[in-house]
């Protein structure tokens, strides 16, 4: 009997904190369970991010049954649709077609022993509930992410769109994991008993050993000099803008600090390139798979953030190697860099404009070069925080314990 199967569902693999997460906890997986992927938009995955995991761990990456226009099933089906519609019965090929799709998923579903789901958004959730679930009764336990969150709603389209998709996913899921207060609010416009099966984790990471955290030798940088890094998906919405012009304030300042963007290539990134790369203290480093030894190397992260956040996964890859962050007060974050020892950085007011104070920025910046002690603390409370939330270990015997729990049919 093959293991059993744990498929994580997810709406394209594109880079992101969801996906992240998904990809390390497949890894914490992987040993007791086969593990498979379904992107319900492979035209838009990007094959480089993937590639960077897979090169790492063990997954198997399926897709949904696809019929070819011009197979010879296809043809079948429409001669049959044709003498159906002579019979004064229409749509015979739509009928044909959707009984197909799901002989075939099922035989995959089957062939893989895939026995309970993950889902990470609020899209690929309706499709867990509606296929996986209802149709073939495999359990669905949900990862509620920022796509739940208040200002993400105008996706359902109306209230009363929003109010059906939620009620149809949350009512048949088997268990909901959320990860931040934000996502919770949802739940207000609901009946009280739907999606009581649900709890708080927040994302788990887990460092690579130390011997792999030697800083790749691409750059230029001095070994003192200091280093603000920034990682994040490639969209304005992020502050890259609002990075780099406090960081340009400080380098008049401090001209041997250096700035580090990690993100992939996107057409927003291309334009910062072209306006910024020619400064030689502006790095634009791409999509990096093991961000750590970037992260370790600098003085702190930034995330100025207007974006509806919910629990950014670059926060917590920065914690995990003891590196403060300035980040914007968004959703989760100022809880995110709590500990026993205080914050683990600070956090970057908004402007009148909405946008991350970039004043305030550069204030904290020259504050982490010209303040040993200030850094210092920092640098504190940062392990702290990652200690105490955020280790996979934590998170990943959560995930599990759940997941048996599920499979065993001893859900409460």
């Amino acid at each position: 009997m093959n293991r059993l199967g744990i498929l994580f569902v997810i709406n394209d693999l594109q880079p992101g904190g969801a996906e992240m997460f998904m990809f390390r906890l497949a890894a914490y997986l992987q040993d007791r369970f086969a593990i498979f992927i379904l992107s319900l938009n492979p035209e838009n995955d990007d094959e480089a991010f993937v590639a960077a995991f897979q090169a790492q761990q063990t997954f198997q990456r399926i897709s949904l049954p696809v019929l070819k226009e011009k197979g010879f099933k296809n043809r079948v089906f429409w001669k049959i649709n044709a003498l159906a519609y002579h019979l004064g019965m229409p749509g015979m090929h739509r009928r044909l077609m959707k009984r197909d799709f799901y002989r075939q998923l099922g035989t995959l579903l089957k062939k893989n022993n895939i026995v309970v789901a993950n889902s990470s958004s609020s899209r690929s959730d309706a499709f867990a509930v509606r296929t996986l679930k209802k149709r073939f009764g495999i359990p669905v336990l949900i990862t509620m992410h920022s796509s739940y969150n208040s200002s993400c709603w105008n996706q359902f389209g109306t209230k009363n769109q929003r109010i059906a998709h939620c009620l149809e996913v949350f009512e048949a899921a088997d268990f909901i994991f959320y990860t931040a207060e934000e996502n919770t609010e949802i739940f207000k416009e609901l009946p009280k008993d739907v999606g009581q099966k649900r709890e708080k984790c927040y994302l788990g990471f887990e460092i690579h050993g130390r011997s792999e955290m030697a800083l790749p030798q691409m750059l230029e940088i001095p070994d003192k000099a200091p280093v603000f890094c920034m990682m994040a998906r490639g969209i304005p919405e992020k502050g890259w803008l609002s990075a780099i012009s406090s960081f340009l304030r400080v380098l008049e300042i401090i001209p041997e600090a250096h700035l580090v963007l990690i993100s992939t290539e996107t057409e927003y990134i291309s334009d910062l390139k072209h306006r910024f790369g020619i400064n030689t203290h502006i790095h634009f480093i791409g999509f990096q798979s093991f961000p750590a030894p970037w992260l370790a190397r600098a003085t702190c992260t930034l995330l100025p953030s207007r974006f509806p956040e919910s629990l950014p996964y670059a926060i917590i890859e920065s914690l995990a190697v003891g590196t403060p962050v300035f980040a914007t007060p968004v959703a989760e974050i100022p809880e995110m860099m709590q500990s026993s020892c205080g914050m683990a950085g600070a956090l970057i007011p908004f402007d009148a404009n909405g946008n991350a104070d970039e004043d305030a920025l550069f204030q904290l910046l020259k504050q982490s070069c010209e303040s040993p002690d200030d850094l210092a603390h920092w640098r504190q409370a940062a392990k702290a925080s990652f200690q105490e939330k955020f280790s996979m270990e934590v998170c990943g015997t959560v995930y599990e314990n759940r997941f048996n729990a599920i499979m065993n049919g001893k859900q409460t």
